[in-house]
């Protein structure tokens, strides 16, 4: 029971790596800006907060909450619209994972690289936590 609680409160959040510079604004008003501005999205956030060890020498990641795992899973979908966004090319947006699912999802990325270089002749994305081929495309 305790675990399935864990994985429902996981489902609304997210974090956001390499964004948001840590200044003294609000990260509540900083997460919705990426979001409206690029996603054309405006979720609830119910809290913002920065995960990790506080150094000089990189950015913290942001955790924000949502009211629904719905709104996770849309903002989700559209995080690779970043990519074209100038000064935000670099940031990503991932699902909230357990460190047994972080480990776990690390070593399917390392199956993916290792994958993309033996053959680089056929497109390898990641899908349910599984390596995933086709053939390119002409």
């Amino acid at each position: 029971m305790k675990r399935v609680a864990l994985e429902e409160d996981r489902s609304k959040s997210l974090i956001i790596f390499q964004g948001l510079p840590e200044t003294e604004e609000k990260l509540d008003a900083q997460v919705s800006g990426i979001l409206l501005d690029h996603l054309n999205e405006k979720p609830k956030i119910l809290g913002c907060k920065r995960v990790g060890k506080d150094t000089s020498e990189r950015i913290r990641p942001v955790k924000f909450i949502l009211s629904s795992s719905d709104q996770a899973r849309t903002i989700l979908s559209k995080t690779k619209l970043l990519r074209h966004v100038d000064g935000l090319s670099s940031v990503y947006i991932t699902p909230d994972r357990s460190a047994a699912d972080r480990m776990a999802y690390k070593k399917v990325v390392d199956q993916l690289l290792n994958k993309r270089t033996a053959e680089p002749d056929k497109v390898h994305v990641i899908r349910n936590f599984r390596v995933v081929s086709s053939e390119k495309e002409p």
